[in-house]
């Protein structure tokens, strides 16, 4: 159905649940940055339902570990017996609205948070800074580069085919780039780094059977970062925005085809993902064509490419060009 309907029709939209309809019913949400199919609506639904009575927990595991925890599964059992049996449990009074969870990462020096309590979501102490790429020295910072530059990337291909841009001490990426066809796919994820410059991972649950690099490279046990992507076309779908901090939202409905060497701006939404870092560690934005996440299981790993791409990806910065990464922050 992807192929013969590959836009946002009335198809799909029957199909889509509508969270801004809920009202005055009591919601008891999971959410986990390393779940590839339901991070996004997790959040997505929490924020737009309209009932005054939900709580939401980010849990630090795979949603499966987490799902029959003891403690996760009493937890849910006092929710239903507060509101399906009518027992005065303090449910209401006692539990935090938002418990969020934020990753430490395997081999870093920082440890996981687990489910620190939060009033709202996203956080309202949290506050928007912006990274600017250089592409002639492939950093980050927050001093837009007075020079422009460029740097190209393979787009149709599983190797080698990434660009890295570190930033050392998620919300969206603004890309000035430019591909070959009338269209083409840009897939960007973020990575923690260690002090030393090393790449993260993060372990799914815990305590694991074995250590991280015996942990199979498959994202129910281990998660690389988080990521987001867009296909050229669809950049004139995107919805209008109060305030440059939101995180942008496109609709799908329509697509422009690319004119081919044309320089395109994209907004590239980033799914949700909580991350402490110390002192010297930092970030990582990877730039490919490709999904970069993990596979689900191997028998889905990728032996060759899917995309609409043709040729190299070039990304343009500094200068006229205003390429740059959004993130939310919390300083402790």
């Amino acid at each position: 159905m992807v192929n013969s309907r590959p836009l946002f029709d009335d198809y799909w939209e029957e199909k889509r649940i509508k969270p801004e309809d809920i009202k005055d019913i009591p919601m008891y949400l999971t959410a986990s940055y390393s779940t590839g199919l339901h991070c996004e609506g997790s959040f997505r639904a929490f924020e737009l339902a309209q009932t005054s009575r939900k709580w939401l927990r980010v849990h630090s595991t795979q949603e499966w570990h987490d799902l029959y925890r003891p403690e996760a599964t009493d937890d849910l059992q006092r929710f239903y017996d507060y509101y399906a049996k009518g027992i005065q449990n303090g449910w209401e009074a006692e539990t935090p609205r938002v418990r969020l969870s934020l990753l430490g990462y395997d081999g870093s020096i920082t440890k996981t948070i687990v489910e620190r309590p939060e009033e709202q979501w996203p956080p309202a102490r949290q506050h928007i800074r912006r990274y600017y790429l250089d592409a002639a020295t492939q950093t980050l910072s927050a001093v837009k580069p007075v020079n422009s530059a460029s740097i190209a990337h393979e787009g149709h291909s599983l190797t080698a085919s990434s660009v890295l841009f570190l930033k050392l001490p998620l919300w969206a990426v603004h890309l000035l780039i430019i591909g070959h066809g009338d269209d083409f796919d840009v897939v960007v994820q973020i990575r923690k780094i260690s002090a030393s410059g090393e790449l993260l991972e993060s372990l799914n649950w815990s305590p694991m059977p074995a250590p991280g690099p015996k942990v199979p490279n498959v994202n129910v046990a281990k998660h690389l970062g988080q990521q987001g992507m867009l296909r050229a076309s669809h950049h004139v779908s995107l919805q209008p925005r109060a305030s440059e901090d939101e995180v942008p939202v496109y609709d799908h409905c329509r697509r422009e085809a690319i004119t081919p060497g044309d320089i395109v701006p994209l907004l590239i939404p980033i799914w949700p993902l909580g991350v402490v870092f110390e002192a010297g560690e930092g970030l990582v934005l990877r730039i490919s064509g490709h999904d970069m996440s993990l596979p689900e299981a191997e028998a889905l790993r990728l032996t060759a490419p899917v995309d609409e791409n043709e040729g190299q990806h070039t990304v343009y910065t500094g200068g006229e060009y205003e390429s740059y990464l959004v993130i939310p922050v919390i300083e402790g």
